[in-house]
């Protein structure tokens, strides 16, 4: 049990017995219950999977990094111990499976709107009459609002 002793546990050992003179070791004490007190005072080892390591998968850019620092340094943490507990506390809704679905058959038509929409603006001439541009305009729109409904998000207004 001794042999766990630290060496700042030492030095508060040895100042409660001053008489000891020249190099001190812990063979120079008797067993007493402030001693065995001290040596049992350590930190107990962390489990393998409580253990926390490096990890490095996070990508931010500059706006949200700062964003982070100034949310942790309003919370009084550290920037590890606010994403840790903001991530372990988050509630993360997945999209159904339907909506997946549906997403994956509204892209080809997405794709299309925007293909002509390109191809009629970059002709140099304005073949565009207003009544086409607004109806691309609410197309758009249109398919705005269903990519927000098939994820569960109320458009506005």
């Amino acid at each position: 049990m001794l042999g766990r002793l630290k060496p700042c546990a030492l030095r508060e050992v040895t100042a409660l017995f001053p008489s000891v003179s020249g190099p001190v070791s812990l063979s120079s004490f008797a067993l007493s219950p402030l001693v065995l007190m001290v040596s049992i005072m350590s930190r107990p080892p962390v489990d393998d999977l409580d253990r926390r390591h490096p990890f490095s998968g996070l990508r931010l850019s500059v706006r949200e990094r700062n964003s982070i620092r100034a949310r942790s340094a309003e919370a009084g943490m550290s920037v590890s111990s606010f994403i840790r507990q903001s991530a372990l506390s988050a509630t993360v809704r997945a999209a159904p499976a339907v909506s997946i679905r549906q997403w994956s058959e509204l892209a080809p038509l997405a794709s299309n709107l925007n293909q002509i929409a390109h191809r009629l603006n970059a002709g140099g001439q304005n073949v565009l009459t207003l009544a086409d541009r607004q109806a691309i305009a609410g197309l758009d729109d249109l398919l705005r609002e269903i990519r927000l409904r098939l994820v569960d998000v109320e458009p506005d207004p």
